[in-house]
This record gives C-alpha cells, sequence and structure tokens, in this order.
C-alpha cells in the first residue's frame, strides 16, 4: 500500500534519496505500523513528535493506505 513519509528539521536526513523536499511517497505491507516503518529508516522516536493525517499518533497504529505519516523531533523553548 501507499503513505506518504514527511521528515521535518533534523529528520530530513533520513528521507530515502529519491523525491525533493521534505516528503516521499513509500510502498509499504498492509499492516505496517508507524513504527516499522519509521524503524526502517532509522528515525529516531526518542521524544519525537508523531503525526498521521494531521493527528498525534502512537508507533503501533497501524497505517492505511493513502496516510500521511510525518515526524519531527520534539522542540525545546524557553
Amino acid at each position: 500500500m501507499e503513505i506518504t513519509l514527511k521528515l521535518f528539521g533534523s529528520y530530513r536526513r533520513f528521507l530515502p534519496a529519491n523525491g525533493d523536499g521534505h516528503a516521499r511517497e513509500l510502498v509499504v505491507p498492509p499492516g505496517a505500523s508507524v513504527g516499522h516503518v519509521l524503524a526502517c529508516f532509522d528515525v529516531p522516536t526518542e521524544g519525537a513528535v508523531i503525526l498521521v493525517n494531521g493527528r498525534t499518533a502512537a508507533l503501533d497504529r497501524k497505517l492505511d493506505e493513502h496516510d500521511v505519516l510525518a515526524a519531527f523531533p520534539a522542540l525545546a523553548g524557553g
């Protein structure tokens, strides 16, 4: 099934080489989880902000066809 992976900030370096910018179309196995996809690209998940279709998502959330998975490192401010 096809999904879109978007990585922001310092996570952009983990994207596969094909494509432009911060997003890539990917083909993943049916039933793949958020954690599985991020692990395939060595994206750190500790402290990450992870969204599926614009909503916060857990690593065990199963992805559906055409989902948009986005991740970025947590930001700190003061």
